[in-house]
């Protein structure tokens, strides 16, 4: 009869062989590990600025359509922006802001409406569990118990053949389309996406809808979203001030202005929310490939509006 012992050492030891072939070994180069080495570009330019700066987090919007670049010249600040993906999740997302920002920093959070409402597990799970697991350890016990056991669980044999065969594209040459060069400013912005390039997505920006149409969803929350106070205090210990902003839509429907005074609300005495005059919203021309990013034409001179504001608050 096998001892209780036993078969406790042998549970253990097969979540320790798991882990070690999903956390060390196994990954998926294309569509997690692009991630990582942009990030890492990002957090080790932010990391050698001396003196207050601005950083820029969120999704793949605040990637797309601001650009620090600018910001940097027009407030004579050094900005650096951190955003990727919404995919990373909403706590990934300010944990990254925390492993950047220094006392006297300015974080902006452009963050995208469905930041604040989407069900966590939904917006994390592809993405944000394997990246934790594989490329940022060191967020697991800032992010707690059960988000940690979620991720490391995620995996399965369906994940490790995909990671295989990826491992075996990226051997082979093959790359995301973020580490083509020249992709990335010097500061972390997205740049090349140019409204000449941006002609061949015409159709398909004609067929979506404002992303403001989401704006209803934000003002029917009953609570803030998940981390974000805790951040807001944090950012307050540790002299970092946090601004929040709009993000970038189509004009084509009005954003939910019950919306807007939830959010400055949640942002209360510790951070702050401003709006722009045109609340962030351009004509669908002004667009890239979705309807959260804008092209690089328009990015500059959101960028420009977003610069003035800072200033005025700055």
């Amino acid at each position: 009869m096998i001892s209780i012992g036993k078969i406790l050492g042998a549970i253990l030891l097969g979540i320790g062989l798991y882990s070690l072939v999903f956390g060390v070994i196994v990954s998926k180069p294309l569509s997690v590990g692009v991630f990582d080495r942009v990030y890492t570009t990002k957090k080790d330019y932010g990391n050698k600025i001396d003196g207050p700066k601005i950083i820029v987090a969120g999704g793949s919007g605040p990637f797309y359509s601001v650009r620090c670049e600018v910001i940097q010249t027009e407030t004579n600040l050094p900005c650096v922006n951190i955003s990727i993906a919404i995919a990373l999740g909403r706590e990934t997302i300010l944990e990254q802001a925390k492993q950047v920002a220094k006392p006297g920093d300015i974080v902006l959070l452009p963050w995208e409406f469905r930041l604040y409402f989407l069900d966590a597990d939904k917006m994390r799970a592809r993405i944000s569990y394997p990246y934790i697991i594989r490329h940022e350890k060191k967020l697991i016990s800032a992010l707690g118990f059960d988000h940690f056991s979620h991720a490391l669980f995620y995996f399965d044999l369906k994940f490790l053949f995909n990671a295989l065969l990826e491992t075996s594209r990226f051997a082979a040459g093959k790359r995301h389309g973020f580490d083509a060069d020249g992709r990335l400013t010097s500061n972390g912005d997205y740049q090349g996406h140019t409204a000449k390039v941006s002609e061949k997505f015409t159709e398909k920006l004609a067929a979506l809808d404002s992303a403001a149409l989401e704006t209803p969803k934000i003002a029917a929350l009953e609570e803030p979203p998940s981390r974000l106070p805790k951040f807001f205090k944090w950012a307050a210990t540790n002299n970092v001030r946090v601004l929040g902003t709009l993000p970038a839509s189509f004009n084509t429907s009005p954003i939910d202005v019950a919306a807007v005074e939830k959010i400055q609300a949640w942002y209360g005495d510790h951070a702050e929310f401003f709006v722009l005059d045109n609340f962030s919203q351009y004509p669908k021309s002004c667009f890239y490939d979705t309807r959260e990013h804008l092209n690089e034409e328009c990015q500059i001179q959101h960028s420009k509006f977003i610069a003035a504001a800072l200033i005025e608050r700055l």
